[in-house]
Parts: C-alpha cells; structure tokens; sequence
C-alpha cells in the first residue's frame, strides 16, 4: 500500500526550535537529541546542559536525575504530540475521516520534532519499566480514539483496540529505528487501514487509506 504524494516538509531548524523554549523543554530536547546520538547510557547530565545551553542548576532546579528527565522528555514529547492529533481528530467530519486526520497529524509531528519522536519509538526501550509504563499510558489514550468505532460496529472485540495499537506502535518503532522519524508519513495508508478494517470492512477501509489526501 504506497504512500500518497505530497508536498516535501522539513522541520525548523533543532537550534532555532530550542531558542524560543523555556529552560526545562531546552533540557528535555537536548537529552532527546542526544540520546539517539550517542545512548542513553553514553549521555551525561554535562552533556545535556551543554547542548541545552542551560547548567547543571537549571538541570537539578527541575529534574531529580537523567533518568527523571529522560522519563519527562518522553511525556512532554507524548503531550505535544497528543496536542496536534486530538484537535485534528475532533475536526473531521465522520470518525473515519477523524482516523486518517489523526495519522496525519501525528505523523507530521514525527516531522515536527524528529528528537521526541525517536525517543519515545526506539529508544525509551533502553532505559527499563518505568518508560514502558510511560508508552502503555500513550497507547491507551490513542486507543481510547476508537471508541466511536465501537458505535460503528459494536460487535467488534474490546481487545481489537489494544492490538490495533501494538500492531501501529509496532508499525512506528520498525519505521523510525530503520529510516528515521522523517518518512513517518509513508505509514499514514497502512496505518489508516489496519485502524479502520475491523470496524467497516477491508473494502472500504482500503479506499479510505488509498484516497488522495489533502495537502499539508
């Protein structure tokens, strides 16, 4: 299932996102950046306020530890990323349309912000069980957008909703770790469809993910 064409999109600049942020986010992208260059283990709390162009007093003034910071990069990533998409899903004019708006939005938010996006696809699996707990509380707030499907075809089973977000959680990490979080958008057909398929049908799920897309 190919990827519709569209217009190229490039994010602003890392250095030009960060000087219009407060302190503490300068910190959160910076370890993010830094992370998906050298590990998690490799980072240090020096190296993180010097990317950030902050101290290790600002750092300690807001974070108890990189870890504490490591897992407050992943929500303040998980929240902007939930900020784009809920509007975007609210938007449309049937819940159909609602799912396809809401890849968009999140996919254009790997774009946005490549840092957070690969920190919370590949490499918050470094850091242990508090950080999969942090994923299991974003999953079930993208799962709870199929709820309306449940109207569509209430026959469906409550568990498809938790596959249906392993199978695109999945779908995301393989995609980021192999080609980076810029060719997220080329997931939006397939994501669209495995979402839709159970509720309404592969034929119509099919044509709802193929269609031409509007143009950022």
């Amino acid at each position: 299932m190919a990827a519709p064409r569209r217009r190229g999109r490039k994010p602003r600049p890392f250095d030009e996102r960060q000087a219009i942020a407060h302190p503490p986010e300068r910190v959160l992208r910076a370890l993010a950046a830094l992370v998906a260059e050298k590990g998690y283990r490799a980072t240090t709390v020096a190296d993180i306020v010097k990317r950030a162009g902050t101290s290790q007093r600002v750092f300690y003034g807001h974070f108890e530890s990189k870890e504490d910071a490591f897992l407050s990069a992943l929500d303040s990533g998980a929240s902007q990323m939930l900020a784009a998409v809920l509007p975007a899903f609210r938007r449309a004019s049937n819940w159909q349309e609602s799912v396809r708006a809401a890849y968009e939005a999140m996919f254009a938010f790997g774009i946005e912000e490549p840092e957070y996006t690969r920190l919370g696809a590949v490499e918050m699996y470094t850091v242990g069980r508090r950080a999969l707990q942090t994923r299991d509380g974003i999953m079930e707030g993208l799962e709870a957008l199929l709820v309306p499907g449940y109207e569509v075809a209430p026959d469906v089973p409550r568990i498809a909703a938790e596959a249906i977000g392993g199978a695109i959680y999945a779908l995301i990490h393989n995609q980021v770790k192999q080609n980076g979080p810029e060719s997220m958008p080329e997931l939006a057909p397939v994501a669209t469809y495995l979402t839709l398929a159970p509720f309404v049908g592969a034929e119509e799920a099919y044509e709802r993910a193929t269609e031409e897309w509007e143009k950022w």
